[in-house]
Parts: structure tokens; sequence; C-alpha cells
């Protein structure tokens, strides 16, 4: 007797994307594109733990606004975390969980000894390289535009407003340390 041969399973699972940009992007420009936002997912998580580091030094500090403000920045990275994450998803791509979780329970010695200016100019920096990766995106979008493709045009722009709206949140709240 011949054993039930089962259907061969695909390596991966077709995904409905809500802007449906993984099937009308060409493959190549999605390749780059989930590169891209691995770059802003790195970036991002980079920031979240000088954000958390900067809330340890807050601590024991009387300010509540301050503290305020560092709870805010921080659940805003968490959403921007999140969101990149799902879009490299929606792209095919994946992320590393060893990655998302050491940025969650940063237990990094070096950082520890960091002085609280240097944890704020850092979250400034990383700030500034979502900026600069954000600007690469416009790069896709003018193909999407140029290639009358909609899906691709609402995923990047959905993408560009996304940062705009955190590192905005972080340039217009945190002070820079460089004098007006």
């Amino acid at each position: 007797m011949n054993p039930r041969q089962e259907p061969l399973a695909a390596s991966h699972t077709f995904r409905v994307s809500h802007y449906g940009a993984h099937t009308s992007l060409v493959r190549a420009d999605r390749i780059e594109m989930v590169d891209l936002l691995q770059d802003h997912l790195s970036t991002a998580l980079d920031m979240l733990a000088q954000v958390k580091l900067g809330q340890q030094r807050l601590r024991n500090v009387s300010f509540i606004a301050v503290q305020q403000l560092f709870h805010r920045i921080a659940s805003a990275n968490l959403d921007y975390v999140e969101f990149i994450t799902l879009r490299i998803r929606d792209l095919g791509g994946f992320t590393e969980p060893a990655m998302l979780m050491s940025a969650l329970y940063c237990d990094n010695e070096t950082r520890k000894s960091q002085p609280f200016g240097a944890c704020i100019q850092c979250i400034h920096q990383g700030a500034s390289q979502l900026c600069a990766l954000g600007a690469r995106l416009g790069f896709y979008r003018d193909r999407a535009i140029g290639g009358k493709d909609g899906a691709s045009i609402r995923f990047i722009e959905e993408c560009v407003w996304r940062t705009v709206c955190f590192t905005s949140l972080i340039q217009d709240n945190l002070p820079s340390g460089n004098p007006p």
C-alpha cells in the first residue's frame, strides 16, 4: 500500500497586505525596500534602547513633565517599531525576534555608563538617521507614481508619514544640545 501523499506546503505563506504592495512592487524593489525598512527598524531599536536608558536615569528626578515626555517618546518609539515590523512582513521580509527583545530588555553595560546628555544626543542622531532613511523612500515613491501603482504609493506614504510624526516628536520636544 502506498503512503498517503500530502500536498507540498509552500516555503512561505501568502499574506494579504493592507496595502497590496507585496504583489504590486517588482521583486527587486521589494527586497530593497525590506532592507531599507530593516535599517529603519535597527535605528528605531537603538533609539528605544537610548530612551529606556534615559528613563532609567530619570527614575529619581522629581520633574514629572520630563518623565512624562520620555514615557511619551518610549510609547511612540514602540508604536513605530511595531509599525515598521508589520510593514517588513507585509513586503515578505522577516525580522529577528532576538534583535527586538534585546532592545526591549537592554542590559548593555557600556550604555549604562553613558551620561544623560549622551543619551539625548544618540536619540537625536537616530532621529536624523530616520529622516535620511525616510528621504530614501522617496525614490521608490517616484517609481510607484511612474508605474501608477496606487498600493505602493499608499504604503510608502504611510511609512514616510509615520517616520515624520515620530521624528518630529523627538526634534520638537527634546533639546538637541546645540545652541540656537
